[in-house]
């Protein structure tokens, strides 16, 4: 299990956009807003289609993982019911394509072992949900060079289940 600071700082979404963008690892560009009219504001600097997710990647946001907003006005209907909304929320572009999750085994930021998932279908239709069905590839090597360039600066730390 890696220490409980790099947990921290991996369900916390802002501080992982942040520290990928001072490694120069390509992401989606991304945004942060505080309460409605941030939001629409942000959003239509951004550009739509565009994601919006809570800030901790522990919990949901209204309910869901994540929610794909695709115009001003499908952005207005999800809080017509919710005028007075004054949460932070993290906005993400778009990015189309496929989807992968890599699973490791690392020490000292250098991966071990690990494998990764081409995500075919999730539990939600709109690809927005959690992984229900997907296909095992070898680590594609750019994403195995950019996992390790954050794991180094993570400091990511193995740490044996029995000790002897």
């Amino acid at each position: 299990m890696p220490d409980r600071g790099v947990i921290q700082l991996s369900d916390d979404k802002l501080a992982m956009h942040t520290l990928i963008d001072e490694l120069g690892i390509p992401q989606a560009a991304y945004a942060i807003a505080q309460g409605l009219s941030e939001l629409f504001e942000k959003c239509d600097a951004l550009g739509y289609p565009c994601i919006l997710l809570h800030v901790d990647s522990r919990y949901a946001f209204l309910g869901r993982k994540a929610m794909i907003i695709d115009s001003r006005q499908h952005l207005e209907r999800a809080f017509q019911h919710r005028p007075d909304f004054d949460g932070r929320l993290l906005l993400r572009s778009f990015a189309s394509g496929t989807r992968y999750n890599y699973y490791l085994v690392a020490s000292e930021g250098r991966i071990l072992d690990g494998i990764q998932l081409k995500i075919t279908r999730t539990d939600r239709l709109d690809d927005t949900g959690r992984l229900v069905e997907c296909w095992s590839n070898a680590p594609l090597p750019e994403i195995t060079r950019y996992t390790e360039k954050l794991l180094l600066q993570m400091n990511y730390e193995l740490y044996p289940l029995l000790s002897g």
